[in-house]
């Protein structure tokens, strides 16, 4: 796990974002990360909706002893693969790859600037004439066990 300390402020409780991306419509964005297989691999869940599409993916980052880097394998529920690397640059968090297959293959970046140690901004961008151009930004906060119990109580 030391390798992937850094990533460490991400682990434990949910991560919740809602908003509106011009020309698609309103979002909700549902994101968990947890330590598996002993804490060697951090595993994402991730679930948005987002108009009438509904986006779903589960990843595994871990690191790739040969590749010498952290690498990011993500499976989408459209059918695509996502192959990224890691990497810390300015104080964000820069995820950057490749999605092959599903819906929208081609090179993707998203950058994660932490707010506080419940909130961060996530902006996700696309490959446009060779140049990385934003096309949404995201405000997660982190919702707490004491929000998601009385959440569970009021929902009874």
């Amino acid at each position: 796990m030391d390798r992937l300390q850094w990533l460490q402020p991400l682990a434990g409780g949910c991560w919740v974002a809602a908003g509106q991306v011009p020309g698609l419509g309103e979002y909700t964005a549902e994101r968990a990360y947890s330590w598996v297989l002993g804490g060697q691999f951090l595993a994402e869940r991730h679930n948005m909706d987002l108009g009438r599409y509904a986006m779903k993916w589960d990843s595994v980052i871990g690191w790739h002893p040969d590749a010498q880097k952290v690498i990011q394998y993500s499976f989408g529920n459209d059918g695509s693969i996502a192959v990224c690397e890691l990497t810390v640059q300015n104080d964000e968090l820069v995820i950057e790859g490749e999605r092959f297959g599903g819906a929208r293959p081609g090179p993707l970046r998203r950058r994660l600037k932490p707010v506080s140690s419940d909130q961060f901004i996530e902006v996700t961008e696309a490959a446009r004439r060779g140049e990385w151009a934003p096309v949404m930004q995201m405000n997660f906060v982190r919702r707490t066990p004491a929000a998601l119990r009385a959440e569970a109580s009021t929902a009874l």
